[in-house]
């Protein structure tokens, strides 16, 4: 039986499927255990956590379910790096063009996100609230660790702080800022 690892090989993958921007998932089976899929567009369309933005599609091969995007990434690029992860530039999930996808650090994936998680409720990235001070904090998560970037007594001024963080340390890192509070 193969690994899950051996599965994402470019070589397995490319015998498995072809590319096929016409298919929903951006793949098509070239071979299949049930011949009545070959051709066919492959995967299925998933909900995912509350930090992604959409439905994603994912593929089972063998009793192993990958991610669509990882899929493509790897039959064009080759395989993906320790540490990296492959990045939608649009911020939609589903959209599996390989001019839509991306290589970077999580980090910067999960700084590039584009909308907030579900579970907010100041309305700000970076922004949540202290009952026993009525204070609003502004922070960030870098390199693991969360720089707190102050106290403000509303959560549009401790957004605007965020975001002024943000596009301070994108500018001294020569990162493209593609998501603020307010843009």
């Amino acid at each position: 039986m193969q690994e899950p690892k051996d599965l994402l090989k470019p070589e397995y993958l490319h015998r498995v499927f072809h590319l096929d921007e016409s298919s929903p998932s951006g793949l098509r089976w070239k071979t299949h255990r049930c011949k009545c899929f070959i051709g066919k567009p492959a995967g299925f369309l998933q909900k995912t956590s509350k930090y992604a933005y959409g439905p994603m599609w994912g593929i089972s091969v063998k009793n192993n379910s990958f991610y669509a995007h990882r899929i493509i990434w790897i039959m064009v690029h080759g395989e993906i790096p320790k540490g990296m992860v492959v990045d939608h530039l649009n911020g939609i999930q589903s959209d599996n063009r390989i001019e839509n996808l991306s290589l970077k650090t999580a980090g910067h994936n999960n700084r590039a996100r584009n909308r907030k998680n579900r579970d907010n409720t100041s309305g700000y990235n970076g922004v949540s609230y202290r009952k026993d001070i009525k204070k609003w904090l502004a922070q960030l998560m870098r390199n693991g660790k969360h720089q707190k970037l102050g106290w403000f007594s509303t959560a549009e001024e401790a957004g605007r702080a965020v975001d002024a963080a943000i596009i301070k340390w994108a500018n001294e890192n020569g990162e493209e800022v593609r998501f603020t509070n307010f843009n």
